[in-house]
């Protein structure tokens, strides 16, 4: 018995184990095709037949060559048995017509006689009951299952290959186009730009302490273990290009889907390494056993040990080449090679991704799993990428490469995402909290991303503590005051609360001057801040430290903190200032306090922050960045109240585990063994780097995102070198810094945040606003946004929740519902906040016909697309729900007042009221246009968008510049 027909029996004996004969439909056939770890059988049975006879995509398909598949198709055996017959007549008739139908001269039935019948559809299932005489056999049934099967999935592996551009397969176009011209042949592929290709081994490798693998390190961090999936790789010629080392290796092969991905894993890893060093490179070299039984994995630090020493070999190459060409010209043919390469090999990672996995899926692998291995080697590309910029920094086509190790927004957005999710998903895996995983981790360091999942998050109680935690909450930072009670420094401490005489705080606040304590060793007095020196306590109550005067905190805990003012200030017994020993929990006293709080940490000698998680995980011999993100991470960066508590310290400090450190003074606590010096041209040479290169190197060394890790510490750190003045600090740069922050008050938002606004806003007025929840929080934002006046445009565009006060639909609900990311750091021609709305300047864009409210599928949505000229444009809203109810019709679109007004793919207003032209014509700031806010909207241009119903079409009018006076 032939191999094709054992294949194929096979198939037919894995439905019947799967499906009974009583579950078999009409729709069984195309269920099964999208299903992911088939029987291995059916895999192989189909890739025979789509290698054999793919689907033609295009003209360039009828002249490509046959050259190198079998003359007749493995196919013709089946003819010569019964149960092959079937399927022999099916595969040759499925790629003479569009849809299987059953040949008349071979069925017992036809077409004609299924419309006798009465039948619809031309299932092969159907048509063999609809005609079946009598009982039909099983065999029949999985047969006509199978034929009926092979037909949904040939059309689909058939379109998925057609859809792949860049992928290392034989089949994507980019590798049709490289292959085109080459033999075909298992070995004869062998386009190698050396005259010999030396295979290397272990001591070839540098030694993993080695000073270049040590540079390379710290530079770019460790490479990432990357999944192996033994495919075949050792036992083949060196190939050239990685569609040859594909094709090499499919070559008359048998193969399943999860073939196909080990070998595109082998590509992207084996393969892409030995075409940028022109070497062989055994698996065994590479792949050591991975963290579970069974599993092997190719090690990120056994490549990273091959590519040092490949990049010092080409730095300190010999003038002349063995072969006669000049070092230089085989130099830029090389690197000419790898950029053309490392740009195909970015949009190869890319094209998976943006297909939401499928390739992997299909396999049979998790979208975890599939997300581990993909982000794996994107880093290594990212790596690549890196080095090859040093080595060819002279030749154009490497340039075009992304152009840091450290910062990923050279990279492409696909590629951005791609390690973005990476992180944060092996982020969630090692046990983090989602409230303390960054926003925006694709805009840190390559290096710290990589390094992130390996730091262990701090535990409270048990490792899955966080699991009822979301992207905005965490269950420890969830404080209920009617039940809150402070903490001792011990669990089995119970010594007696401490509170201050309540007296003297109120007579202190009366005067308008800041109380502080001095502790004693029994006792808390006070005195006026004016006294002397003092340091401003900063916490959060989440740590256990909140309280108010009249309740006072745990001996232990006022001792403590008492020790360390005294070891700041250098003096016995230091003053200090805590909320929870210096604020009353009365009403009018507790708005004092708020009144003096900038004051209060203003003129604090020193603020020491005081944080669980930064204690017991941060430390001075920890490098730099992994305690900068372990303060990212901590609750006290995560409070809105600890913000100003941050910016305003003239010396900010904090607890670390092994004491405490002056945060603005980053070199005085450095890990040792790091130069912070330009290297001497020794040390140059030994690190593989030029003498030139190795300043510029070792500065951007420790250059991370501090903007987007921690933005307030790099907020202080351009502040302090004269980056930023002093004074300044606008509108858009507190919604970038209140990004991430919450608060368990949400009407105190515009407390916390009024004083860092020049002019300062005024407190009292925002304090007037008596009460608490949603409505203080409303008439509070209206108020601190009157007072503000100047109002960044970007606000109203982007998605938010909005106030529902009259005159005010435009305005944002909360400041910290704003991605600061979103905001541009220069705000042109800001709008003007008045009493009676958002008076500004735009471009507006009326409807020619207004889109009904009503027509919308479900709240806030609009089934709508937008036409300018002969484009069309899809129409994502944000519709604010109370301005709906009032108003039946948007009737413009308002864009920003910038300079590229032409590109309407820019966030949008919509609004309802009077906009005619004669209207836009006669308006001035002083008599502006009155109208609605709407809601906000985003416009994607729809690529190859067919013409939607009139009903649900509209035409965006000219852009006119006009004065606006918003409601």
């Amino acid at each position: 018995m032939n191999f094709y027909h054992t294949l194929y029996q096979c198939c037919l004996h894995s439905l019947r184990e799967k499906y009974p004969v009583e579950s078999l439909t009409c729709d069984t056939a195309r269920d099964i095709v999208g299903q992911r770890g088939l029987s291995t059988c059916l895999d192989i049975l189909v890739n025979i037949v789509v290698d054999a006879t793919p689907l033609k995509t295009s003209e360039a398909d009828d002249s490509e060559s046959s050259e190198g598949r079998s003359e007749s198709s493995p196919f013709e055996e089946l003819r010569t048995s019964d149960d092959g017959i079937l399927l022999a007549d099916f595969v040759c008739s499925m790629f003479r017509t569009p849809h299987w139908q059953p040949d008349p001269s071979r069925s017992h039935h036809s077409q004609n006689a299924n419309e006798e019948n009465g039948l619809q559809c031309s299932h092969a299932l159907c048509m063999l009951r609809s005609h079946s005489l009598g009982t039909i056999p099983e065999s029949d049934l999985y047969r006509f299952l199978l034929l009926e099967f092979f037909y949904h999935r040939w059309t689909f592996d058939c379109a998925n290959r057609s859809q792949e551009v860049w992928s290392p397969m034989p089949w994507s176009q980019t590798s049709r186009i490289e292959l085109s011209t080459a033999p075909v042949g298992r070995g004869s592929e062998l386009a190698v730009l050396q005259p010999q290709v030396r295979t290397l081994c272990d001591k070839d490798l540098y030694d993993a302490d080695h000073p270049t693998v040590t540079f390379a390190h710290q530079l770019f961090g460790p490479l990432v273990d990357i999944p192996w999936l033994d495919a075949p790789h050792d036992g083949y010629p060196f190939c050239a290009t990685l569609s040859s080392y594909t094709r090499t290796r499919l070559f008359n092969a048998v193969h399943s889907r999860r073939d196909d991905l080990a070998l595109w894993m082998s590509a992207m890893t084996f393969g892409l390494l030995e075409v940028v060093t022109r070497t062989q490179i055994p698996e065994s070299l590479l792949i050591i056993p991975g963290g579970q039984e069974g599993d092997r994995v190719i090690s990120g630090t056994q490549i990273l040990r091959i590519l040092t020493a490949w990049y010092d070999t080409m730095s300190y190459a010999s003038p002349e080449s063995s072969f006669g060409t000049s070092l230089q010209d085989a130099r830029r043919e090389h690197g000419q090679q790898i950029a053309a390469l490392l740009k195909r090999a970015m949009r190869i990672v890319e094209e998976p991704f943006q297909q939401h996995f499928s390739m992997f899926v299909l396999s049979g692998f998790d979208v975890d799993q599939a997300l581990n291995m993909l982000g794996a080697v994107t880093f290594l590309v990212s790596f690549l990428c890196v080095l090859a910029r040093e080595l060819w920094s002279d030749l154009p086509e490497i340039m075009e490469l992304p152009f840091t190790a450290f910062f990923m927004g050279s990279l492409p957005p696909s590629n951005v995402a791609l390690m973005d999710l990476w992180c944060r998903e092996n982020m969630l895996h090692a046990g983090w909290c989602p409230y303390f995983i960054p926003q925006d981790i694709a805009l840190v360091s390559i290096p710290l991303m990589k390094n992130l999942p390996r730091l262990k998050p701090y535990v409270r109680s048990s490792p899955d503590e966080h699991k009822s935690c979301t992207k905005s909450s965490c269950v420890f930072y969830s404080i209920d005051t009617s039940i809150y009670v402070p903490r001792h420094t011990r669990p089995s401490c119970s010594c007696d609360y401490i509170k201050p005489p309540i007296e003297d705080v109120v007579r202190l606040l009366s005067e308008g001057a800041v109380p502080v304590v001095v502790f004693d060793g029994s006792r808390l007095r006070v005195q006026s801040s004016d006294a002397g020196p003092y340091v401003a306590i900063s916490h959060v109550w989440a740590d256990g430290m909140g309280s108010t005067t009249e309740d006072g905190l745990p001996a232990c805990v006022v001792e403590r903190l008492s020790c360390m003012v005294a070891s700041l200030l250098d003096i016995e017994c230091g003053s200090f200032w805590i909320d929870s020993l210096c604020i009353p929990g009365q009403g009018k006293l507790r708005k004092r306090a708020i009144k003096l709080m900038a004051s209060t940490y203003q003129d604090a000698a020193k603020v020491l922050v005081v944080d669980e998680c930064i204690r017991n995980t941060c430390s001075k011999s920890l490098p730099f960045e992994e305690n900068l993100f372990r303060i990212a991470a901590s609750g006290w960066n995560k409070r809105v109240w600890t913000l100003q508590e941050g910016l305003l310290a003239r010396e900010l400090w904090f607890e670390f585990l092994d004491g405490v450190v002056n945060i603005d003074e980053r070199p005085t606590w450095y890990p040792q063994g790091v130069s912070r010096e330009p290297p001497s041209r020794e040390q140059a040479q030994l690190e593989g780097t030029t003498l030139e290169q190795a300043p510029q190197v070792r500065r951007e060394k420790n250059l991370y995102r501090h903007d987007r890790i921690a933005p307030l510490l790099e907020y202080r750190r351009c502040r302090q070198d004269d980056y930023l003045d002093r004074n300044l600090l606008g509108f858009s740069n507190i919604i970038r810094l209140l990004e991430g922050r919450t608060t368990t008050k949400p009407e105190d938002e515009t407390l916390a945040v009024a004083t860092l606004l020049p002019p300062h806003v005024d407190l009292d007025a925002l304090l007037s606003i008596n009460g608490n929840g949603p409505d203080a929080l409303q008439q509070r934002m209206k108020a601190f946004l009157i007072q503000m006046k100047d109002i960044p445009l970007d606000l109203l565009a982007l998605p938010m929740p909005r106030l529902t006060i009259p005159h005010f639909f435009w305005a944002p609900l909360s400041l910290l519902s704003i991605r600061g990311s979103n905001m541009r750091t220069v705000q042109k021609s800001p709008g003007t906040c008045t009493d009676h709305g958002l008076l500004a300047e735009f471009y507006v864009a009326p409807f020619e016909r207004p889109m009904e409210v009503q027509h919308a599928p479900e709240p806030g949505r609009l089934g709508f697309v937008v036409q300018k000229d002969s484009i069309f444009w899809d129409f994502f809203v944000d519709l604010h729900p109370i301005a709906a109810s009032q108003h039946d019709r948007i009737e413009a679109l308002l864009f920003g007042a910038t300079e590229a007004c032409d590109d309407i793919a820019d966030g949008c207003i919509m609004v309802s009221g009077p906009v005619d032209d004669g209207v836009l014509r006669t308006n001035t700031q002083t008599e502006p246009l009155r109208l609605s806010y709407m809601g906000s909207a985003i416009l994607n241009r729809a690529s190859g968008l067919r013409a939607p119903p009139k009903e649900r079409r509209t035409v965006l009018g000219p852009l006119t510049k006009a004065w606006v006076l918003l409601q």
